[in-house]
């Protein structure tokens, strides 16, 4: 079945995905720095708080996919993505009838069943504009990891002194912003499945998940993706413990993001150079080196250096796994296969690895990194293999 991605000049098309990006990470940019906070002031805990991550977590798991396929069916992937961004907006709006704990839990799962699908759905058509129109997907994407850096340090700043109710409001506008950008997206032109296309769709969806190479490039870039979790739960934890100020960790974190934004401004010639399987190779091997590495830095140059290969382990890898999904599903399948890539790599793996790394940092401090470069090279192990097992 062919599917085309809107009639409008490339360059039109590559600045709409672009803004759409931005305005993702706009609430991503405040909801991993400042939420937490404002659901500490709601009176939860900090087991509660990592109930409520981890529900919201596993609720993509079944949401996101299923979201992914009904958009699969219907043809109309930008429509759908405007019911989820205004759904999204009607979740944030009903955590202000929450105060404690079993009141928002309930809202967590509900507001997980929006937000997480936009991102698949919003690779899906991106990567398959991208191809259409040869265009270059990481120079789209990076615009999100600057609306992030950018949202993240203005959050600070405008939040300074003020009471935490900003956060909520913050990211109810940040919606709203998602919501409207959903009606400049391009239209795909992939044609409405009937009921019986439909079922014939459903079929070879599960017979595509359940392939052997589909479900070793889902072990490996789960893996990988998951072996961020110390870092992205107990980094600043153990740089202050290391003695270092929150300014210079505010840079360290600004650090891997610019890496990364590197990376997507030349990800077309590093992808026509490597190949998508060499590079996700080449991904989880420095990982094994970052984590171990991290697990027993203490200077700050050496932090400095390995916070480069951010731009390997987190971008080259999502950016490798955009091009293998492209590359080896069928078009009409894409965004099913986007979503069952991102609800098992940051669902299901990264779900497992956030509640395993509390007790392990807990434990061992630094040396928690050690079972992040463990997962590193049992992905690495897995690379291996998927490469040999390559499309021309």
């Amino acid at each position: 079945m062919t599917q085309t991605v809107s009639s409008s000049p490339p360059k039109w098309v590559a600045i709409r995905l672009s803004v759409f990006y931005g305005a993702l990470f706009l609430v991503v940019g405040i909801v991993m720095p400042f939420w937490p906070v404002w659901l500490t002031a709601r009176g939860l805990d900090a087991t509660e708080i990592g109930t409520v991550l981890a529900v919201g977590l596993l609720t993509r798991v079944i949401a996101s996919p299923l979201a992914a396929h009904f958009a699969d069916l219907r043809g109309k992937r930008h429509q759908t993505m405007s019911f989820l961004a205004a759904g999204m907006v009607g979740a944030y709006l009903l955590y202000g009838l929450t105060w404690n704990f079993w009141t928002v839990l309930p809202v967590a799962m509900l507001s997980a069943c929006f937000f997480p699908a936009l991102m698949p759905l919003a690779e899906s058509l991106t990567v398959r504009a991208t191809y259409d129109q040869k265009l270059d997907y990481g120079r789209i994407r990076l615009w999100g990891s600057v609306a992030f850096i950018l949202t993240a340090i203005a959050g600070g700043l405008f939040l300074e002194g003020k009471s935490v109710i900003f956060v909520w409001w913050m990211i109810i506008g940040a919606a709203i912003v998602v919501f409207l950008a959903t009606f400049i997206l391009p239209h795909d032109q992939q044609p409405k499945l009937t009921p019986a296309e439909g079922t014939h769709a459903w079929a070879r969806a599960q017979q595509l998940v359940f392939q052997r190479r589909f479900l070793l490039f889902l072990l490996v870039a789960g893996l990988i993706q998951a072996s961020h979790a110390v870092y992205y739960g107990f980094a600043t934890l153990h740089w202050l413990s290391l003695g270092y100020s929150k300014t210079m960790i505010g840079v360290l974190w600004a650090e891997g993001v610019v890496a990364e934004i590197l990376l997507f401004a030349v990800s077309n010639r590093v992808i026509a150079r490597v190949g998508p399987e060499r590079l996700l190779l080449i991904a989880c091997a420095l990982g094994v080196v970052r984590w171990l590495v991290t697990s027993e830095a203490s200077s700050l140059a050496v932090l400095f250096a390995i916070q480069l290969l951010h731009a390997m382990t987190y971008a080259a890898s999502h950016l490798a796994a955009m091009h293998i999904i492209q590359r080896t599903t069928p078009a009409d399948l894409s965004a099913t296969a986007q979503s069952v890539y991102a609800s098992t790599s940051m669902g299901v793996f990264m779900g497992i690895a956030m509640f395993a790394s509390g007790p392990l940092y807990a434990a061992i401090g630094g040396g928690a990194y050690y079972w992040m470069a463990g997962m590193a090279v049992v992905a690495t192990v897995g690379a291996v293999f998927l490469l040999r097992n390559a499309p021309d």
